[in-house]
């Protein structure tokens, strides 16, 4: 059958209801998909499951955590499979609590071994407690797709410490942190997923904490934050953070084409070097920010904020702000191409700032303008000129009242 849960998502179900066993059903498949054995639990598949073998789990509440034993293969991957519900995710997200019911609900996985897939799954822990994930990713070449992580207060979303993880098409709503990717992980790719809700409860809260090196992090739909969620007055959540106070690394991370909107009481990010020598070399590019309530502070050095789309960012303050501190120094920082809509106070170095004693920055050939519908010229040009900038006027945004568009989807 098929379910429309809204005009931009369709779940699809494999089966019809006739196929449907009674009871909690795991069969475990062999490379060639014939049924070897079946089980009750998903962990039982788990211990004897080779590479090139599947988990297949029939719809079911599964009160396990699910630990893996081995390692797939390149060519022969080991699998797990939720099989009632192929979830197809849109950027613009589903409403969740239908979805609920669509799945295997369990309480998550502790990948520990490389060339390892989870699909499909319904993951809401039990009792998790702080700091612990719905899927925990410590084995390389895994690939999670496709999953609802949903209702983690004081836990991640997914946590990485393997490499070349991919990470596409998955639903986190309403956990303390979206995903972490921690220092000793490298090489992984996140795209295609959609956030939302981040709450506190043991920590702060960050739709992405960032750590290691070479990671893409793109195409993600970043949203509809509660502040109410977050009550304490001395924290915020960040879109994404990173610091080396215990000496961490994260270098070379490219952060592109990321849709965020309707984040209040949160920060663009916040980027600290403390007393590490490996945090930097940080790009930004092709995102789009709407309706985001706090600025970005860059203690690192080397990072390229090109061709974004800032709408209604800051009000307040300043909109990127490179720092001079004891947290780092934002040496060779480049702003350039992007479009600085309704942001910042009415001052120009408002919308970007290079601290005093930094070196070898640049800014050019940004557009900024006003509220609409006037789009006025920004004044007091008396930190950065720009020799290429264009200041005030009309950008022709197709609908600055509905930045996702009539379908809802970012990009479209």
């Amino acid at each position: 059958c098929t379910v429309v849960v809204n005009s931009n998502t369709t779940i699809i179900t494999t089966f019809n209801a006739q196929q449907v066993p009674t009871g909690n059903r795991v069969d475990h498949l062999n490379s060639s998909g014939a049924v070897i054995s079946t089980f009750t639990a998903i962990q039982a598949c788990a211990d004897v499951a080779h590479a090139g073998e599947t988990c297949l789990v029939y719809q079911g509440i599964y009160n396990e955590r699910v630990t893996t034993k081995r390692h797939g293969t390149s060519v022969n991957p080991i699998t797990f499979k939720a099989r009632v519900s192929s979830v197809s995710v849109g950027p613009a997200g589903i409403d969740l609590k239908s979805q609920t019911a669509q799945s295997s609900l369990m309480d998550g996985f502790i990948v520990n071994h490389s060339y390892v897939n989870v699909s499909g799954f319904n993951i809401s822990p039990n009792n998790l407690g702080c700091y612990a994930a719905g899927i925990e990713i410590a084995g390389d070449n895994s690939e999670v797709t496709g999953n609802y992580i949903h209702n983690i207060p004081g836990g991640d979303g997914i946590r990485i410490s393997g490499d070349y993880a991919r990470i596409k098409n998955n639903i986190i709503f309403m956990v303390n942190k979206g995903m972490t990717i921690n220092t000793t992980s490298s090489n992984n790719t996140i795209e295609f997923n959609d956030l939302s809700r981040m709450i506190y409860n043991c920590q702060d809260a960050d739709f992405f904490r960032v750590f290691g090196s070479n990671h893409m992090i793109r195409n993600n739909y970043i949203h509809d934050n509660v502040v109410s969620e977050i009550p304490y007055a001395n924290t915020h959540p960040d879109i994404i953070q990173t610091f080396g106070a215990n000496g961490e690394i994260a270098s070379n991370i490219l952060f592109e084409h990321n849709f965020a909107i309707n984040l209040p009481g949160t920060q663009l990010g916040n980027f600290e070097v403390y007393i590490s020598n490996n945090i930097g070399d940080w790009v930004f590019k092709d995102n789009v920010y709407v309706d985001i309530g706090m600025q970005a502070n860059f203690y690192i050095p080397r990072v390229r904020f090109y061709n974004n789309t800032l709408y209604n960012i800051n009000k307040n303050s300043i909109v990127l702000f490179f720092r001079s501190a004891s947290r780092g120094k934002g040496d060779y920082g480049e702003v350039k191409n992007n479009l600085f809509i309704d942001s910042g106070l009415d001052v120009r170095n408002s919308l970007y700032m290079f601290e005093t004693g930094l070196i070898g920055m640049s800014g050019n050939y940004n557009y900024i303008a006003g509220a609409p519908s006037t789009y006025k010229t920004k004044n007091n040009w008396t930190d950065i000129q720009e020799p290429y900038g264009i200041n005030g006027g009309d950008p022709k945004f197709v609908n600055v009242n509905n930045p996702l568009g009539p379908d809802g989807i970012p990009f479209t």
